[in-house]
């Protein structure tokens, strides 16, 4: 009978994929477990910054929401001058 190597051995294959199984389920259940991350409100205030100053929403730089919502902001904001000043609870 010929000598499998060691890495095609089935109880080793079972033992390394039970392994994987247990930390891939102790990782799932620990971040189950972490508070979801608030909306963050430095976003949209820099996109409007940044289109304040010319530039365009998923054009010139990477957005993550949707461009209307910028220009909302930047309409509110243009008569101030500068997004910062902008409420910070407008509708999303």
């Amino acid at each position: 009978m010929p000598q499998e190597r060691w890495f095609k051995n089935r109880l080793f294959q079972g033992i390394a994929w039970s392994v994987l199984c247990c930390f891939m389920a102790v990782q799932i259940l620990a971040s189950g477990g972490a508070p979801l991350a608030k909306y963050d409100e430095a976003i949209p205030l820099v996109a409007a910054d940044l289109m304040l100053h010319g530039r365009k929403a998923a054009v010139d730089f990477l957005s993550f929401y949707p461009p209307l919502y910028y220009y909302l902001i930047l309409a509110v904001s243009s008569p101030l001058g500068d997004p910062h000043w902008c409420p910070p609870s407008l509708p999303q």
